[in-house]
């Protein structure tokens, strides 16, 4: 069972978003600095009812969040396991293929109809395609010559961290994010 934060009071504040909540605690933030950081009669109850308040919901948005986290690895897992079905049985879809391919070539084949049934079985040869044995030979005309630039990520972003300036590379920070630990 977790253990709930006693507070201030036992009122409860009406508050119902994360946002007004904070918009409050930022009222009270403001009006102490504008009383020169003294605290009125009140002020300090206040203020930790309001803490204790954003607690509270920022405790709901984890359970929330802990809750949404396990149902996406659970349909993660789904997805992994439809994937590796489907995996298998296309491996299958080729072996059965290889088989009856195997069967027809073995017996001299082309073509396999029955009367009244639903399929008619025909052995095509291969389509013709392009093998490359030795790209280097190949004239120039027949080939597209691409140069590729891959920039070495790794060592800019030590170069840079370093203070050292790359032409062309800045340090870019990603959005916060949040760390939940039970």
């Amino acid at each position: 069972m977790v253990k709930k934060k006693e507070s201030a009071s036992t009122d409860i504040i009406p508050a119902t978003t994360l946002i007004s909540i904070s918009n409050e605690l930022l009222a009270m933030q403001t009006k102490i600095i504008e009383q020169g950081g003294e605290l009125l009669e009140g002020d300090l109850e206040s203020l930790k009812k309001w803490e204790a308040a954003i607690e509270i919901k920022a405790e709901n948005i984890c359970h929330v969040l802990l809750k949404m986290e396990h149902e996406a690895t659970y349909y993660e897992d789904l997805a992994k396991a439809a994937r590796a079905r489907a995996e298998t049985l296309s491996k299958t879809d080729k072996r059965l293929r290889a088989y009856l391919i195997s069967a027809m070539q073995a017996t001299g084949t082309k073509q396999i109809k029955q009367n009244g049934g639903l399929f008619t079985i025909s052995l095509v040869d291969g389509r013709a395609n392009a093998k490359i044995d030795d790209q280097n030979q190949l004239p120039h005309d027949m080939v597209d010559i691409v140069e590729v630039v891959k920039p070495k990520t790794t060592e800019i972003k030590k170069a840079l961290e370093a203070g050292k300036e790359v032409p062309g590379a800045s340090l870019e920070y990603g959005a916060p994010y949040l760390m939940i630990r039970s």
